[in-house]
């Protein structure tokens, strides 16, 4: 089936592509979700500024289509299935990441706004076996357990919550040409062979940090990265406004960021970004949950 292709326009200008399903189910929630490792190690559970793109998009996207909430799945579990993962490391950054999370979607207003965390799925909906059964049919695809895991998540949303939009991220905005990477086009793929052309897929574009792989994905804070989070130091956010490209990443974000949160702007964009961060902040030190700085 070829590549069906969709406006951007009702879901923002971060939203840089979309692919659409062809169910005709109503639409009842919104899926977003984001893992807590990489192929190489474990996230902080910092949340970084590219993330809160792509929660705006959500959000566009629940009120464009009517509808109810946006499901944040956390995929907790998943980082298991790698050897470099410890229980004890993964809760850690997973409890970070959602509490991240809720903060920053409490901060920019949106609407209802569901953060699940994959270690919870069992006790969710009547059927509590649902999960297990789409993750060996998902199996039965392909041999890669992450891969398989994310199109059961996908779909175990879609029958429990109705979610019919997945939220996403790719390296290429021309759906067309092949997936570079693990950018989320793959993992889409993957459902798609396995459940069909249900979904509608609308995709953010890739975060950015400074380095020598500049292009990375918007969620996965690994420890070291040189890229801006919603705990980053003054002296932090300089150093990502010292990139020009960087900078040119950030401005439409940082742009969208200020009007949810009705901001005043600045001639500088380091003084519009601190301005942001310092709303953010300001509710954190309100919500015990929320941890001031990752691990």
């Amino acid at each position: 089936m070829p590549t069906q292709h969709s406006t951007t326009t009702d879901f923002g200008p971060l939203a840089v592509a979309v692919r659409k399903g062809d169910s005709e189910e109503s639409i009842d929630a919104v899926y977003v979700g984001m893992g807590v490792a990489t192929r190489r190690r474990l996230v902080t559970g910092d949340l970084p500024l590219d993330a809160l793109g792509m929660m705006l998009v959500a959000e566009r996207a629940r009120i464009a289509v009517g509808a109810k909430r946006v499901i944040h799945l956390i995929a907790d579990t998943h980082a298991l299935v790698n050897d470099f993962a410890t229980s004890s490391a993964v809760e850690r950054a997973a409890a970070s990441l959602a509490a991240h999370v809720k903060c920053a979607a409490q901060v920019l207003g949106l609407g209802p706004y569901q953060v699940l965390r994959a270690s919870q799925i069992d006790a969710c909906g009547a059927d509590r076996r649902l999960h297990g059964r789409l993750y060996r049919e998902a199996q039965r695809v392909t041999n890669d357990p992450y891969a398989a895991r994310q199109a059961a998540d996908v779909e175990w949303a879609r029958r429990v919550f109705g979610a019919g939009v997945k939220i996403g991220w790719t390296m290429e905005s021309d759906l067309d040409r092949p997936v570079l990477g693990y950018d989320e086009r793959y993992f889409d793929a993957v459902h798609r062979d396995v459940f069909g052309d249900g979904l509608t897929y609308i995709y953010t574009a890739a975060g950015r940090r400074r380095d020598e792989r500049p292009r990375t994905s918007p969620y996965a804070n690994e420890p070291g990265e040189r890229r801006i989070t919603v705990t980053s130091s003054p002296e932090q956010i300089t150093d990502a406004c010292g990139s020009p490209r960087m900078r040119a990443h950030l401005r439409p974000l940082v742009a969208e960021l200020r009007d949810a949160l009705t901001l005043p702007a600045h001639d500088d964009l380091a003084a519009d970004i601190a301005s942001v961060l310092s709303v953010v902040a300001a509710h954190r030190s309100t919500t015990p949950e929320t941890p001031r700085r990752a691990a």
